[in-house]
């Protein structure tokens, strides 16, 4: 059985997948390979990257009967581009709304998906815009048997 941190980071990465029929956009999951270089090979490609980062779980009340429910549980997204070199038809203005759309996602779990924030954070001294959406939710844990 797949773990729910997983099976929630895959939803949310195949639901992000859809947002682009377009094409010009690689969304890369935060457990495969090395990110940096993930990151680095696709905006040379000419092309936008979007991590999905697995969920932080904070809040947690522990029930020794039921298990666990985390109420404050956090992911993000982020969306990364060298506006110089993207041929792609979205830029990351437009990724970045696109993405406002996961607000209200049920994922397979049965859990809901909310937005929480969206942040500019481009570095100053570099060519690549980047925007971090963040996401909330509340997961329930069952009791390890």
């Amino acid at each position: 059985m797949a773990s729910k941190i997983k099976t929630i980071q895959s939803d949310i990465e195949a639901k992000v997948e859809t947002f682009f029929p377009e094409g010009g956009v690689t969304v890369l999951s935060r457990l495969r390979g090395n990110v940096t270089n993930d990151v680095l090979a696709t905006i040379a490609k000419k092309q936008m990257a979007i991590l999905v980062f697995p969920p932080s779980i904070g809040g947690i009340k522990a029930n020794v009967l039921s298990g666990a429910r985390a109420e404050d549980c956090r992911m993000q997204l982020r969306v990364v581009e060298n506006p110089l070199m993207n041929a792609g038809v979205v830029d990351a203005y437009e990724a970045a709304e696109r993405l406002l759309t996961l607000n209200g996602f049920k994922t397979s779990t049965g859990d809901t998906v909310f937005l929480a924030s969206v942040e500019d954070a481009s570095p100053d001294n570099a060519k690549v815009r980047e925007f971090v959406i963040e996401l909330k939710m509340a997961l329930n844990f069952e009791r390890y048997k």
